[in-house]
């Protein structure tokens, strides 16, 4: 009776010894973690009243754990009711974030200046160009000779003594009558001579050549080219900028459409693992080393 009063108690630490440890390996359960929401204004439902997300104020009871979040819940979203919601009914609706969209004007070139080329203006004039110089042509000319008769004076007029013939004189006794002499004109005497005379002495003949030119067109430089300087006004450009507005937020909205519905508590937590001694009845075959 002794041995089996012994082998009952000897079964009876085991049992608690491994009931211990099983509880000393089990995780302890966590706690579902609040998120805090910044409520923020919504112009579509104003009507409605809205209460902030439940913060983490103290004196604000965590959620039980009795009752879990649905699967089909969004994540992040409060785990419980805010504080001072009033019933009968409540839901809690993910607020997307705003955005609001404007048009500004953007500086994409600030203003400068740039440098423009004008190139040098011709045009067209006409020149004479001498092609021949002027020159002088000399050429010899002969003399000209001609036949000329003249009566050429041979012996001028003049008086003279000549013997002539004359009559019977009266003479006196013993005289002899001798030569008779007259003092007459004598004509002058006269030559007809044929001899050569120049006309024209030779010479030379000079004959002036006046110069040639021709007409030719060419390109006369009027102003030349320079750098002009314009100014370049800045570019603008209009450009639309996103900018959030509002963040996502949940917002509580009380709700006369919603069902209550029971949630099944969850089995009690086991309690904490402690250290009971193992007792050595002999039964155990670790006692028997």
């Amino acid at each position: 009776m002794r041995r089996i009063s012994l082998m009952v108690l000897c079964a009876a630490v085991i049992a608690g010894m491994t009931t211990s440890k099983l509880r000393a390996e089990q995780p302890p359960a966590k706690e579902p973690v609040r998120q805090e929401a910044a409520p923020a204004p919504d112009s579509s439902n104003a009507d409605e009243p809205r209460t902030a997300a439940p913060s983490s104020t103290p004196g604000y009871p965590p959620p039980p754990q009795s009752q879990p979040a649905l699967k089909s819940q969004p994540t992040g979203q409060p785990a419980f009711p805010p504080p001072g919601a009033t019933g009968p009914c409540g839901t809690w609706v993910l607020v997307p974030p705003k955005f609001r969209t404007t048009n500004e004007q953007v500086l994409v070139r600030p203003a400068g200046k740039r440098f423009e080329f004008i190139p040098p203006r011709y045009e067209t004039r006409t020149q004479q160009v001498l092609v021949t110089p002027a020159t002088v042509r000399c050429t010899a000319v002969p003399a000209v000779i001609e036949m000329k008769t003249e009566r050429v004076l041979v012996s001028p007029a003049r008086k003279e003594w000549r013997l002539v013939p004359c009559t019977e004189i009266a003479l006196a006794a013993g005289e002899i009558q001798g030569a008779s002499w007259c003092f007459v004109d004598v004509p002058p005497v006269y030559d007809t001579r044929t001899h050569e005379v120049v006309a024209s002495p030779a010479g030379v003949k000079r004959e002036e050549i006046p110069a040639v030119y021709k007409t030719v067109e060419y390109q006369a430089l009027v102003s030349e080219g320079t750098w002009k300087e314009i100014p370049v006004p800045p570019v603008f450009e209009t450009r639309t900028r996103t900018e959030k507005v509002a963040e996502a937020h949940w917002e509580w909205r009380t709700s006369k459409e919603c069902r209550e519905t029971t949630v099944a508590p969850p089995p009690p937590p086991p309690p904490k693992s402690q250290h009971i001694p193992r007792a050595r009845c002999g039964c155990d075959p670790r006692d028997r080393r």
